[in-house]
This record gives structure tokens, sequence and C-alpha cells, in this order.
């Protein structure tokens, strides 16, 4: 009969995912992990597997309650518009706030090791997917209300909304000025009128 675990592997995990969003994968070893969980080498291994594999189930994790929650008012709002400037601004609070260069896990992945790991690839494809269809229906809805014109191809600005969401998060890592993403947001919701 397998033992009971000694410890909430939920909260482990969102304790990984913490630990890599801080430091990204490379920079975190295994000893980082088991202190930070607050667990054994072997717990973990026996529970997430490699450190690779805790490193998916990290990003699937984020995908699942931080990308999820941060899309929730994106997805269920009945704006245009003003639900795209709404999710901007929340981006921009959070790159300006004190934890502003821990950036977006799902970015720092894709730049850290997505070209070289083909299913950490597939992890940042699925949140990049996510959140691209969320802008498309907001864009949608804009359009639906007169406010970007139907000219343009509802996708095509989804795509380009989710350029920038990666490139705000970029520069955020190395300048993280409130003036100056607030500047790039209303430039970015400016092409789409």
């Amino acid at each position: 009969m397998p033992r009971k675990k000694e410890f909430d592997p939920d909260q482990a995990l969102g304790d990984a995912m913490e630990l890599f969003w801080e430091k990204g994968y490379e920079t975190t070893s295994v000893q980082n992990l088991v202190d930070r969980m607050g667990i054994n080498r072997f717990s973990m291994y026996d529970t997430f597997g490699s450190k690779h594999e805790l490193f998916v189930r990290a990003i699937d994790r984020y995908r699942e309650v931080i990308v999820a929650t941060v899309l929730t008012e994106l997805e269920d709002s009945e704006q245009g518009i003003e639900s795209i400037r709404a999710y901007f601004s929340r981006l921009v609070d959070h790159l300006s706030s004190s934890k502003g260069k821990m950036s977006c896990l799902v970015v720092n992945s894709l730049a850290e090791r997505a070209a070289h790991d083909g299913e950490i690839e597939e992890c940042v494809r699925r949140n990049i997917t996510k959140l691209e269809k969320a802008l498309k229906k907001a864009v949608e809805r804009a359009q639906n209300l007169g406010e970007i014109g139907r000219e343009r191809d509802s996708k095509d600005l989804a795509e380009y909304l989710v350029t920038n969401v990666i490139g705000l998060n970029v520069l955020a890592k190395a300048e993280p000025h409130r003036d100056r993403l607030e500047r790039n947001v209303e430039i970015i919701i400016g092409v789409l009128r």
C-alpha cells in the first residue's frame, strides 16, 4: 500500500511554479526546488518526475491559475476595445510593480527554453493560443460595437496584440517604467481603431 503523502502536492507545485517564474529553468536547481517546496528529493521525483517534468507541469499550472484568472475579465466582458484596454492596464500594473521584472512565466519560458525544447515550446504555444483566442473574441466584440473596422481580420489583430503583450513583458524586464509602458499601450490601442 502506497504511503500517504506528508505534503500537499498542489501547494508544492504552486511553490515550484513561483520559483521557476522568479529564477527561470536553468538557474533553478533541484535543491532550490526541494527547499522552496519543503519536501525531499525522493518526494519531488516520486510525485513530479524530473526537474523538466516539474517545469512542464508548472507552466501548465500557470496557464490554469494565473493566465485563466487574468483572461477571465477579458473573456467575460461585454465591452470591446475597453476590455482590451483594461487587459493591457492590468498588464502594465503588474509589469511596473515590484514583481514586474519577473515578467510572465510563459514569456520567460519562450525566451529561455522553447527554441530548443519541443515540450516547452508546446506548453508555451498552448498559453499563447489561449491568450490569442481571448483577444480575438474581444476584437470581434469591438468590431460588433463599431469600435474597430471589419475590414481588418480579427485573428490578425489578435496576433498583433499577443506580439505586443510578449514585447511589453520583455521590455519590462529591462525597463519597467510605467510611463513608457503606458505610452506603448496607447499606441497599441490606437492602431486598432
